[in-house]
C-alpha cells in the first residue's frame, strides 16, 4: 500500500526527503511528487503549500494518480501546545472546517453556501453595489 505524505512548507518536505530512499520525481499540475520509500514503506511526498484548496488538489492527485490508500498530513500542529516537540504525533478527536460554519453549543452549525449568516454592514453594502448592474 502506498502512503501519501503531504507537507505544507518546504522545510518539512526537505526533512522527509532526507530520510527517503530511492526517490523518483514527477511533476503534475505544477506540484512535485517524490516517490520512494520511508522505513521500507512505499510513499509519495508532496508539498501542498498553504491552504485547503492546494491541499485538496494534492490529495486528489495522490489518490487518483498514485493510488495512495492512506494520506498523512505532516506539520503545522506545533502551535497547539507549547509542550509539543518536533516528531510528536497529534491525532484530532474532532475537526472543523473553520470557514464553513460556526461552532455553537459544542456543535458545528454549517453556513448555507452563498449565505452570509452574520451581516457585516460594509460587506453587505459593497456586495449589493457590485451586484446592482
Amino acid at each position: 500500500m502506498t502512503i501519501g505524505v503531504i507537507c505544507a512548507i518546504p522545510q518539512e518536505l526537505s526533512f522527509l526527503l532526507g530520510l527517503m530512499s530511492g526517490p523518483g520525481r514527477q511533476q503534475i499540475a505544477q506540484v512535485t511528487f517524490d516517490v520512494g520509500t520511508l522505513d521500507d514503506y512505499p510513499v509519495v511526498l508532496a508539498a501542498a503549500g498553504m491552504g485547503k484548496v492546494n491541499t485538496s488538489l494534492v490529495v486528489a492527485l495522490l489518490a487518483d494518480r498514485f493510488r495512495c490508500r492512506a494520506i498523512v498530513f505532516t506539520g503545522v500542529a506545533g502551535g497547539l501546545d507549547a509542550q509539543l516537540r518536533i516528531g510528536d504525533v497529534v491525532v484530532a478527536e474532532r475537526v472543523v472546517q473553520h470557514d464553513f460554519g460556526l461552532v455553537e453549543d459544542e456543535r458545528l452549525q454549517p453556513y448555507q453556501p452563498g449565505h452570509i449568516s452574520v451581516a457585516i454592514p460594509w460587506l453587505v453594502i459593497r456586495a449589493s453595489r457590485d451586484l446592482a448592474v
